[in-house]
């Protein structure tokens, strides 16, 4: 049973709870969206959705759940922060975090 996910934006900050089964397509979805919203272009869009992919995936595979999306735009909007927070155990004191800032410039046509 796959249980719903929750949505909280913090301005700039978005925060989303993935639920205790979370898949990475469902992950690229809410980030598609999320930065669709924000005005992000599409080249730039792929290479946030590469990143959470590859986070997401490597939460779900190695660690315990819940796993937590979060996205931040900085405020020259320039940079895009990319971090998967998971129950563990890749610590033993706790969840792990895994991260990655972007810069999203693109080529100008």
């Amino acid at each position: 049973m796959h249980r719903a996910s929750r949505l909280r934006h913090l301005g700039d900050h978005t925060v989303h709870h993935l639920g205790q089964e979370p898949g990475g397509g469902t992950a690229r979805a809410i980030t598609r969206a999320i930065l669709g919203g924000r005005h992000v272009g599409q080249a730039a869009t792929e290479s946030v959705l590469l990143v959470v992919s590859e986070l997401v995936t490597n939460a779900i595979e190695h660690a315990l759940p819940p796993v937590v999306l979060r996205l931040h735009r900085d405020r020259a909007g320039d940079q895009v922060w990319v971090g998967v927070t998971d129950g563990g155990p890749a610590h033993p004191d706790g969840a792990s975090t895994h991260w990655a800032v972007l810069d999203i410039h693109e080529e100008a046509s």
